[in-house]
């Protein structure tokens, strides 16, 4: 939905608040492919941090720009996408002030 927004000119992805605030902090927070699409990917995960409780967790998959099939990573820089080389995820979650980071790769 952020997306369709952002695409359509009614809000970038960026401007849409996380479900907060809740009473109860939450405990995991998953970020699934949509880094890619943040105009700051360090202001959008330290709001993702803030809704997290002490000690919570949040996922962050994406796949970074060497790892892609050559026709999606072309499609996606046309299309004004930011794509990460290895280790630049790592480094924008560092910057974002997260506690304890591990990184896992999944090849494929």
């Amino acid at each position: 939905m952020a997306r369709r927004l952002a695409r359509d000119g009614r809000r970038s992805a960026g401007e849409m608040p996380l479900p907060c605030p809740t009473p109860t902090p939450y405990s995991t927070q998953c970020v699934g492919r949509a880094i890619y699409f943040w105009p700051d990917p360090v202001a959008m995960l330290c709001e993702v941090r803030q809704v997290l409780r002490p000690g919570g967790r949040s996922p962050l998959a994406y796949q970074e720009r060497e790892r892609m099939p050559p026709g999606n990573a072309a499609e996606l820089s046309r299309a004004g996408v930011r794509l990460f080389a290895p280790g630049e995820g790592e480094h924008v979650v560092r910057a974002a002030r997260f506690g304890e980071i591990h990184v896992e790769a999944i090849l494929r």
